[in-house]
Order: C-alpha cells, then sequence, then structure tokens
C-alpha cells in the first residue's frame, strides 16, 4: 500500500486530527491535506478507497508533475509583455549625448 492510499483511509475512516495520521503514519501535514482534500473533493469513503490499487491513486490523485505557481514577488519576464523592442525599453541607459 502506497503512503497516499494509506493516508486517503485514515482520512476517509475519521477519528483521527490531520496532526495525529501524519504522526501515526510518519507523513507531513501537507500529504495528509492533499489526502484529505482528494477524499472530499470526490466523495470517497473508505470502502471506495480500499478497493483502488494504489498505482491507480497515484495517478488520479496525486500526478507526479505538479505545477508551481510563479511568485507574485516576481516582475513579468518581457517575453511575457510581448516587450521585445530593446531599443524601447526604459531599463537601457540614455547616452550622454542625448540620442
Amino acid at each position: 500500500m502506497t503512503k497516499h492510499k494509506a493516508l486517503m483511509l485514515a482520512v476517509a475512516r475519521g477519528g483521527m486530527s490531520q496532526s495525529q495520521i501524519a504522526a501515526s503514519l510518519h507523513a507531513n501535514k501537507q500529504d495528509v491535506l492533499a489526502a484529505a482534500k482528494a477524499v472530499k473533493e470526490h466523495g470517497l469513503d473508505a470502502a471506495q478507497i480500499e478497493g483502488m490499487d494504489a498505482a491507480s491513486i497515484e495517478k488520479r490523485y496525486f500526478p507526479k508533475e505538479r505545477h508551481r505557481p510563479v511568485p507574485r514577488s516576481l516582475p513579468p519576464s518581457t517575453a511575457a509583455r510581448g516587450d521585445t523592442d530593446t531599443a524601447a525599453s526604459p531599463r537601457r541607459p540614455a547616452s550622454a549625448n542625448g540620442s
């Protein structure tokens, strides 16, 4: 049984807090939160989770490729804005002769 299946089963069975589940299964709280979210969003109960094989749980609810959001503190790139004209770029210092 994979960690995610065990976490989903513990969440679906209830009776423990997310912190208790994390401690008992030696998982981090983010993984427990992800398992709880999957159980809730898909309306799964313990019997349904038990009937699933671990590989299908991993593939369906915990895909390996996750897109991470771009931090808001970084300015958008010039390519993303479509600013390809470097001559008109405000970042380019003005020449000393005014041209």
